[in-house]
């Protein structure tokens, strides 16, 4: 060490290139230093409540020992910073992702995430284990908290913090190329790759069963995000995927993550998760190391078995078993995101940045995350007598529940501890104390976690407030299959709300059981999710300093069996008979008829009825079971008075082909109907010919005419037990992937967009398009027309419907011709604002593809 020629060495040259500097120290390192390269050890904290001024001496005394080894390689520390540096006392604890779903703000995310890495560098961490971008499919999963929704274009949104934990890469960056803007930024960790939060019954590192197209729409998008902002690491899943574990499948590691997204930094595995390779835990090591590292694996989290790691590595590599082109391309990843973070520059500490931990700045912003986070489920037993906001100068107020005054359950699990504890934990404001401070001077307010009869004998409280909910877990702790309020929290709300007017604030991290005779008795309910150390936020909101903001990330189920989805039982009869209802209860009918086919003379018709006695059937069965009616026909056909009164709904859905899937989608509520009549409809046959513009114009449905409805949306007063529909969003094909039949055709789409003769190469070519469409070398062939048409519906056969409008809504799906290089196929998924023309529509999308 010290030679001249030590320090000409090129990697040590910060004005040098990357890439070189990577392939200079990569070829100087011997097979021993590239596989020590691959291990990283994981420990939990030295003691407890320890600081972060400890933290700094602890990590700095690593690595200045390191850096007096041969190549004086950095080590790279990495912390579990999940909502906020939560391992180290006096740190400012965000709300869970959950939470900051239900704020819906993504830049609100970046102002954490930039927050958070202040905190976590302040420590000596360079890499924090966030975020996690799980869609969570189901809330009995333990892990549900760490999410941002159900929904996965809002966790695209959320996926934002890797901006504010990186740094806003310049434009131009190279994608899939980590990114790091600087030393008061960290390296970022999109986890759990991929389909973690889609397991069978939410079973935590359970087996996610979809297809791929399920697997990259619903579970995969948000990754792209995260890749298209320079994220430097991927963690992989501890689950599986059709019974794939994730951690040896090398199709979605290597092919799918590094080669088609275009992934440039590296993939670490969760801890100790290579023992769960085989059965029993554990066993048959060497194999587990041999199909992780070979999936695609670059850095191992070992715990405790190192050397038995190193050993059986070593072993592997020598033998050929594992190539050592896969050892280098791990190493390149591992050192190119050493570089991209400035850790060879600046190693150590900087220990200026000690007083940003726990600063108010960043409490502030904490407490605007907690009130922007809040959602209001209840306000009133009478919506013409709103219960909040709470009278700050009301006499007596009692504060009652386990998670009142409880700083560790208001924080949940990840905070101080991996699972989570009571107590005060860390330092932090609970939801008494901010009580307390918002009220006034000459109010009263007495707490009692159980309140028994005797605390309201001669008290005359204004109103109660119970706080309840989880008491915290992590991961397989928090697998759950009742999601009820533990500790007797009904009971303490059913008694203190026969009392005393009542507000529930609910502190869990996903939505719990709650009964309809429990929402009727209180006056208001909270969803206040895993808030944080900052209770004051919460204070804010319900005394009415501020608005209530929040909105749900996943449903409110009314009953825990809406989360098995249990079969609904469709009975099928072409005609069915008096016999064919004696003894059922069928929730609603649905009678499907139409006209037979035909071609040219053969479809001349002068009497245009229903065929095969259509509306004798249409008839019968209307007037015993709730019926919508499915008109298949090639043109309007003569639909009674007395037949259109007696039914509940009707849908015009022409000669949809071969995909009915698309009739499912719009008449149980997943999309919208958008159709339009494309001919008028008539009343009685004599009058056609008939045409709009004349002036005896006497249309049973006009031209143009269409209802739609929105997609079902739950409420706590009425829920469908079907799963929620699919996020909206935009899907590019290439044109060397067909159509296959796992892609569906959709019914309801506002804008399709036909492949040109002679697809534009470049965005440049898509810009120059006409408003209208795209004319020379562009998309041709716009159609405003949809597929489906409803006539006539009533509120209680089809979700609520509403007036037509124009361009709302545009899905675009487009088949593009990529460079030969990227000709395999690439899916991309964006939302699309409402009134957009086409030309802008398409322009964005494409602008998404060339990230």
């Amino acid at each position: 060490m010290g030679s001249l020629e030590d320090t000409n060495w090129l990697y040590k040259d910060p004005k040098e290139p990357i890439e070189a500097r990577v392939k200079d120290l990569l070829s100087r390192m011997t097979l021993k230093e590239k596989l020590g390269s691959l291990l990283s050890c994981c420990d939990s904290r030295p003691y407890e409540k320890t600081l972060s001024s400890e933290w700094a001496e602890i990590v700095d005394a690593f690595q200045t020992s390191v850096l007096e080894s041969r190549l004086g390689i950095p080590l790279i520390f990495a912390i579990d910073a999940v909502h906020g540096n939560n391992n180290v006392y006096g740190a400012t604890i965000f709300p869970h992702n959950v939470g900051l779903g239900a704020t819906r703000d993504p830049y609100l995310a970046i102002r954490i995430g930039a927050a958070t890495a202040l905190e976590v560098r302040a420590c000596g961490f360079q890499y924090n284990f966030a975020p996690c971008v799980a869609v969570c499919r189901d809330l009995r999963w333990g892990r549900c908290y760490e999410c941002y929704s159900e929904d996965t274009e809002i966790v695209q949104k959320m996926t934002s913090i890797v901006t504010g934990l990186q740094g806003q890469p310049p434009k131009g960056h190279p994608k899939g190329y980590p990114f790091v803007a600087g030393r008061n930024n960290v390296v970022a960790c999109a986890k759990h790759f991929v389909g973690d939060g889609g397991t069978e019954n939410g079973t935590n590192e359970g087996n996610t069963v979809s297809s791929y197209d399920d697997l990259e729409k619903i579970h995969m998008a948000p990754y792209l995000d995260c890749i298209s902002q320079g994220v430097c690491t991927v963690m992989a899943s501890y689950s599986s995927w059709n019974g794939s574990k994730l951690h040896s499948d090398h199709f979605l590691l290597t092919k799918v993550l590094k080669e088609n997204l275009g992934f440039k930094g590296f993939v670490i595995s969760d801890s100790e998760a290579l023992e769960r390779l085989s059965e029993p835990r554990g066993s048959n090591y060497r194999n587990c190391i041999l199909s992780a590292i070979n999936a695609g694996i670059d850095m191992v989290m070992v715990p405790c078995r190192y050397e038995l790691f190193l050993e059986d590595l070593t072993y592997l590599v020598e033998a050929g078993e594992i190539p050592m082109t896969r050892i280098d391309d791990a190493v390149e990843r591992i050192l190119r995101v050493k570089f991209v973070a400035g850790l060879f520059e600046y190693p150590l500490t900087d220990r200026s940045l000690l007083d940003t931990v726990g600063c108010k700045l960043h409490r502030d912003l904490a407490r605007v995350a907690v009130r922007k986070s809040l959602v209001l489920l209840k306000n009133g037993k009478d919506p013409k007598q709103p219960f909040l906001p709470l009278d700050k100068n009301a006499k007596r107020i009692l504060v009652t529940g386990t998670h009142a005054d409880n700083l560790g359950y208001q924080c949940g699990g990840w905070t101080a501890t991996w699972q989570g504890t009571s107590g005060r934990i860390t330092t932090g404001t609970t939801i008494l104390e901010a009580i307390k401070t918002a009220v006034g001077d000459e109010t009263e307010v007495i707490y009692e976690q159980d309140p028994s009869p005797d605390t309201f004998a001669g008290q005359d409280f204004s109103f109660a407030i119970v706080v309840v909910g989880e008491f915290p877990y992590a991961e397989t702790a928090g697998d759950n299959s009742e999601l009820i309020i533990p500790s007797n929290g009904i009971e303490v709300i059913s008694s203190v709300a026969d009392r005393v007017p009542t507000l529930v604030m609910l502190i869990s991290g996903r939505p719990l059981v709650l009964e309809s005779w429990l929402l009727e008795k209180t006056g208001a309910i909270v969803a206040a999710w895993l808030p944080g150390s900052e209770g004051g936020g919460i204070a804010d909101a319900v005394f009415g300093d501020y608005e209530f903001q929040g909105r749900l990330p996943m449903t409110c189920f009314n009953a825990i069996l809406k989360l098995y989805y249990f079969k609904t039982e469709v009975i099928y009869k072409q005609d069915p008979s008096p016999d064919t209802f004696a003894g059922q209860d069928f929730s609603f009918a649905i009678v499907v008829v139409g006209e037979a086919p035909y071609a040219e003379t053969a479809g001349e018709n002068s009497e245009l009825i229903i065929p095969f006695n259509g509306t004798e059937v249409i008839s019968s069965v209307s007037d015993r079971v709730p019926t919508l009616v499915i008109l298949i026909s090639g043109r309007p056909l003569v639909l009674e008075t007395w037949l259109l009164e007696k039914i509940d709904a009707i849908v015009a859905a022409w000669l949809p082909g071969s995909e009915g899937g698309g009739i499912a989608d719009v008449v149980l509520g997943d999309y919208e109907f958008q159709g339009r009549l494309p001919m008028t409809w008539f009343k009685r046959v004599e009058q056609l010919p008939m045409h709009a513009e004349e002036n005896s114009y006497d249309p049973l449905f006009a031209l143009g005419f269409g209802l739609t409805t929105p997609p079902l949306t739950p409420s706590l007063a009425s829920l469908s037990p079907k799963p929620p529909a699919q996020p909206r969003h935009c899907r590019l094909h290439s044109l060397s992937s067909s159509l296959r039949s796992a892609y569906k055709a959709e019914v309801g789409l506002s804008l399709l967009v036909t492949s040109p003769s002679s697809p534009p190469q470049s965005l440049e070519e898509y810009s120059n398009c006409g408003a209208d469409g795209f004319s020379g070398g562009g998309f041709s062939g716009w159609s405003n027309g949809d597929l489906a048409t409803p006539i006539c519906g009533s509120r209680s056969m089809l979700p609520r419907c509403r007036s037509m409008t124009r361009g709302e809504y545009h899905k675009i799906e487009l088949e593009l011709k990529l460079k030969p290089q990227t000709a395999k196929r690439q899916i991309r998924y964006a939302e699309i604002p409402y009134g957009e023309d086409a030309k802008r529509v398409a322009v964005k999308t494409l602008k998404l593809l060339e990230r």
